[in-house]
């Protein structure tokens, strides 16, 4: 298989100020085996004219247009629509390089035993900023090449779900699809999910997307209402359960720095509903606390950090952990 094919999977709401660039950076990859699957999820803007302009000129780009439910909705959509033998998200708002495509291929098929490609990106706050650069680390390295032998993604800046190449073959096998009851971390969920299928992966250490950070980003809209609560308490459940699942090949350096990653993440869910409990006064019920503080409990006892629960539940209420 040497011009093996990539579906391009981009949810799409809202960004029309944005999108046309994200639109142009991929038709202009040099890798040129491709289909581009958007799926409007209900934009009120002009994001679908732009959309239909594009397709109009580009026949590998296609549109699926939907009722707003949602980003994991909206890429579950586009996995479903998929025939490509590789499968990469993409935000709309976000810029491939131009050799995006062919050097994620190239290390493909230069490491056919890697499960899943992976790459730095820049964080940018315009298309003209320089940028702060962001590493992915492979069971504990920065460094390019091939990991093996129990490998996992530790770093927060590697949660998302872009930036991968995907064996669309895993996807389909493990029917790995995205939570649609997570608001936060959903992509991270995901991400993890499909790397316990995984037995090596490849890094590539240079930049070869930039993240464009502005007011209408993603986590920018999230709610703070009381459908946002129970989507913070599903990602904390979510970050327990995931530390259950480890293989017994993971070492117990890589299985702590796995649960510390999650516990950070279920500690900054745990925050976040408070900081929306008390701005809208809906008033988290004792109990729903307390599963909280016990699922991140479990995430410790997991890793071997703590012997158990009632230590951590000591420091919450000494505030010692946030």
């Amino acid at each position: 298989m040497h011009n093996p094919q990539i579906s391009i999977i981009v949810p799409v709401y809202n960004t029309e100020a944005h999108l046309s660039a994200a639109l142009h950076s991929i038709i202009a990859q040099s890798y040129r085996n491709w289909e581009l699957i958007t799926i409007n999820d209900g934009s009120t803007d002009g994001s679908l004219n732009i959309l239909k302009q594009y397709s109009a000129r580009e026949e590998r780009l296609h549109i699926i247009d939907q009722d707003n439910e949602g980003v994991s909705s909206a890429r579950n959509a586009g996995i479903n629509a998929a025939t490509g033998d590789y499968i990469i998200m993409h935000d709309s708002d976000d810029i491939m390089m131009p050799d995006y495509l062919e050097s994620m291929i190239e290390a493909q098929l230069a490491n056919p035993h890697a499960q899943l490609i992976a790459c730095a990106y820049r964080e940018l706050k315009s298309p003209l900023d320089v940028g702060v650069y962001r590493a992915a680390v492979l069971d504990n390295r920065a460094d390019e090449g091939l990991i093996s032998d129990g490998f996992f993604i530790s770093t927060y800046s590697t949660e998302s779900s872009c930036v991968k190449l995907y064996h669309r073959s895993i996807i389909e096998e493990q029917q790995l699809r995205f939570r649609t009851d997570m608001i936060y971390a959903e992509d991270f969920e995901f991400t993890r999910a499909y790397i316990k299928h995984c037995q090596a992966a490849y890094y590539i250490q240079r930049p070869l997307m930039s993240y464009i950070i502005h007011s209408n980003s993603a986590m920018a809209k999230i709610n703070k209402g009381e459908a946002a609560l129970h989507q913070y308490i599903a990602a904390v459940t979510c970050f327990a359960a995931l530390c259950q699942s480890f293989p017994d090949s993971i070492s117990t350096s890589n299985k702590q720095a796995y649960c510390a990653a999650m516990f950070i993440h279920g500690c900054k869910a745990l925050q976040t509903l408070q900081r929306i409990n008390k701005e809208n006064s809906l008033g988290l019920k004792l109990t729903q606390t307390l599963q909280l503080r016990a699922s991140l409990a479990g995430i410790l006892v997991k890793a071997g950090l703590i012997r158990g629960s009632k230590v951590f539940l000591r420091c919450l209420k000494r505030g010692l952990v946030f």
